[in-house]
């Protein structure tokens, strides 16, 4: 028996190339001190402004608006 939802799925496409999918729930987690917050600067400023995340990863869609909340 064969899943029909997989074979009928729209391909995935990505705001940021191989790392942030589009339409999608993405978290970043992890232990405490280990630079969460800066990796989501980083993800928030490239989709700003549209440069390669970590010099790597490429900018497929710049997204409008763009909103970043930390929780304290």
């Amino acid at each position: 028996m064969t899943d029909t939802r997989r074979e009928n799925a729209p391909p995935i496409s990505f705001l940021i190339d191989g790392f942030l999918q589009r339409e999608g729930v993405t978290a970043i987690a992890g232990p405490v001190r280990e630079r969460k917050s800066l990796i989501a600067l980083n993800i928030a400023h490239a989709l700003i402004t549209g440069e390669k995340l970590f010099g790597h990863f490429e900018v497929v869609k710049k997204p409008t608006p763009v909103l970043y909340l930390c929780l304290k």
